[in-house]
């Protein structure tokens, strides 16, 4: 397969994932898409961040979650995203590493100023203790 052939299908992917849901293509998602497309062509031995990292696409950039070291995305170089503390997994919550500010944030998103001000100070104090 030529290079610009991989290249073009890896913006390609990249682009369509950030226009239908506004949120990074993830590397593991790509490695499978690239896979069933190419086959074989990623070098024995290298890992897929350096394949495409050698392919020198300046229209896309990654980013890190910035708990989870292995969730790494790719998404158009022109566009800012930042992976919140809180993920949502079929629209349920999963916490991952919530710390107060997410946690309030959290609160304030999911109940309205009465039902918190009905939570006792004491049992925040112990979530956080």
């Amino acid at each position: 397969m030529q290079e610009s052939d991989i290249k073009c299908f890896i913006e390609n992917r990249v682009n369509e994932e950030w226009e239908k849901k506004n949120s990074p293509l993830l590397l593991s998602s790509l490695g499978i898409l690239l896979k069933d497309k190419f086959g074989d062509d990623k070098p024995e031995g290298v890992s897929l961040k350096k394949w495409i990292d050698s392919y020198s696409i300046d229209t896309i950039k990654y980013v890190y979650h910035k708990h989870k070291k292995a969730k790494i995305g790719l998404i158009p170089a022109s566009q800012e995203y930042e992976w919140d503390s809180v993920d949502r997994v079929n629209n349920a919550m999963v916490s991952t590493k919530m710390d107060l500010k997410d946690f309030s944030v959290l609160l304030k998103e999911k109940l309205s100023k009465e039902e918190l001000d009905q939570i006792p100070l004491s049992i925040l104090l112990k979530i956080f203790s």
